[in-house]
């Protein structure tokens, strides 16, 4: 009887004292059945957030900056100023994107011009 008595005591014991679970059963709403539990052991997903790379920055002569539109000296050519570039505009690309731009357009001399390698045309 004392072997019964202190079985049943360690039961007890062990029932009352013992650490929780950390599970927990969801009930799923399309078919009533318990879903897998869910353990607080399982790892967690960190997420690496990268900085944007500094924009990079283009040295264009005295009152020039990227995303000008330029004309130098008499020549009829309008160049954007892009990445280091000027991009020579056709009339095409000037009336589809950029037309009510023409009082933005800077005058600068053909020296100028010499400083600044020559893109691709945009057309």
């Amino acid at each position: 009887m004392l072997l019964i008595g202190g079985a049943a005591a360690v039961a007890v014991w062990y029932f009352f004292l013992r650490k929780p679970q950390s599970t927990s059963v969801v009930m799923n709403t399309a078919g009533g059945q318990p879903k897998p539990p869910i353990t607080t052991n399982v790892p967690v997903k960190t997420t690496v957030v990268v900085a944007p790379a500094a924009a990079k920055t283009y040295v264009y002569p005295a009152g020039l900056q990227e995303g000008d539109y330029v004309k130098f000296g008499t020549a009829a050519d309008v160049y954007l100023l892009h990445s280091g570039q000027k991009l020579p505009i056709t009339e095409g690309w000037w009336n589809a994107n950029a037309w009510d731009k023409w009082d933005t357009v800077k005058f600068k001399s053909p020296a100028d011009a010499l400083d600044i390698p020559t893109g691709p045309v945009l057309s």
